[in-house]
C-alpha cells in the first residue's frame, strides 16, 4: 500500500480482553528505556494547532523516530504503545534489512473515532485504529504488534529510487519481516497468523502468484475528498496533484484480491523456504538487490543468480 497517503483502518470493535495494559508485557517499559532493546527516549508533544498531541519514541541507536498520536483520555495508551512500537521498529530494521539512519516511520493514531482524518497540511503517513475503551484490547494489540510491522516494511520498500515491485515479493517480504518481529514480542500472534495463512493455502490450491496484480485508487474515492478549489484546479490542469493526506478504505481500490489470504501465505512460504535453505543473511542480500534492481530485472532472476535457486515454478 502506498505510504504517501493516510490509510485509515476501521477495525471491528470487540469486547476488551484481559490483555495487560503495557502492550509489550511481560517486561514493563519505563518512560525512558525499553529493556532488551536499544535505548529509547519518550517525549510528549502538544501537537500543531488543529492536530492531536503525540508521544514520540526516538531511538538512541538508529536515530529513528515514530509518533503515536492520541485523542483525549488515551495518553497512557499512547505512551505504552510508543514504548513498544519504537523497539519493534528497531528490530524490524535488523530484519528488513534497513540501514538508513534517522528514519521517520509512519505514525500510529489512537482515536476514539473510526472516521479520524489528519490535518490536510500534514504530509506524514499515519495509520489509525479506533480505541474506545481507553486501553489495549485484542484488536488494537493485534494491529500494533502484527499489522504495523507488516505495513512499516512497505514503508521501507518504498524508499527513494526503488523500482516497482511484484505484488508477491512486496507482500511476501512484508509478511516475512513483520512476523519475525511479532514473534519476538507476541509469539502467539505470529503463530496464529502463520497457521491461518497455511490453512488458506491448503484450502485454495495453486494461486498463480506471478499474476497477482497490484492496487490503484478509484478516482471517485479521491474526488469526494477534494475541496471545490482543488476540483477547479484539476479541471483546468489535469497534471495538478492535490495535496493530501487522504483517507481510503478497503473498497476505495481497484485490486486483485482473488484468494488473497492464500496468496499471502504462498508468498510468505517463498521467503521462509529461502531462509531455511540459504540462511537469513543470504535472503537479506537478495532483498536489497531487488530493491535496487534496474528496470527489467526481476526478483526471480536475482534469486537464481544470487541464491542459485529457480523459484519461477512457485510463481506460475
Amino acid at each position: 500500500m502506498a505510504l504517501s497517503i493516510l490509510m485509515g483502518l476501521a477495525l471491528a470493535l470487540r469486547a476488551p480482553s484481559t490483555a495487560p495494559p503495557m502492550p509489550c508485557a511481560p517486561v514493563a517499559f519505563t518512560a525512558d528505556a525499553a529493556p532488551g532493546a536499544p535505548g529509547f527516549r519518550l517525549s510528549n508533544h502538544p501537537g500543531a494547532v488543529g492536530d492531536l498531541p503525540y508521544v514520540e519514541a526516538r531511538s538512541r541507536a538508529s536515530g529513528a523516530v515514530v509518533r503515536v498520536y492520541y485523542d483525549k483520555g488515551l495518553e497512557a495508551a499512547a505512551r505504552s504503545g510508543a514504548a513498544c512500537l519504537g523497539p519493534m521498529l528497531d528490530r524490524l530494521r535488523e530484519v528488513v534489512p534497513e540501514d538508513r539512519q534517522g528514519l521517520h516511520w509512519s505514525a500510529l493514531v489512537l482515536s476514539a473515532h473510526e472516521d479520524y482524518r489528519p490535518p490536510r497540511d500534514n504530509p506524514e503517513a499515519r495509520w489509525s485504529t479506533p480505541m474506545r475503551n481507553g486501553g489495549w484490547d485484542a484488536p488494537t494489540l493485534d494491529f500494533l504488534l502484527r499489522v504495523l510491522p507488516h505495513e512499516e516494511t512497505h514503508f521501507s520498500q518504498h524508499r527513494p529510487g526503488a523500482p516497482p515491485l511484484a505484488r508477491w515479493f512486496e507482500e511476501g517480504h512484508a509478511e516475512w519481516a513483520g512476523l519475525h518481529v511479532t514473534e519476538q514480542f507476541r509469539p502467539e500472534l505470529a503463530k496464529a497468523r502463520r497457521a491461518h495463512l497455511a490453512d488458506a493455502r491448503a484450502s485454495e490450491g495453486p494461486v498463480k502468484l506471478g499474476k497477482w496484480g497490484g492496487m490503484a485508487i478509484k478516482p471517485e474515492a479521491l474526488d469526494r475528498q477534494l475541496s471545490p478549489q482543488d476540483h477547479a484546479r484539476r479541471a483546468a490542469d489535469p497534471s495538478f496533484v492535490p495535496k493530501g493526506p487522504f483517507r481510503f478504505g478497503p473498497d476505495d481500490f481497484y485490486k486483485d484480491e482473488v484468494a488473497s489470504e492464500a496468496r499471502y501465505g504462498a508468498a510468505l512460504a517463498i521467503f521462509e523456504g529461502l531462509e531455511q535453505r540459504h540462511g537469513r543473511v543470504a535472503v537479506q542480500a537478495w532483498i536489497l538487490a531487488v530493491l535496487a534492481a534496474a528496470p527489467g530485472v526481476s526478483a526471480a532472476d536475482l534469486c537464481k543468480t544470487m541464491l542459485g535457486e529457480d523459484i519461477s515454478g512457485l510463481l506460475n
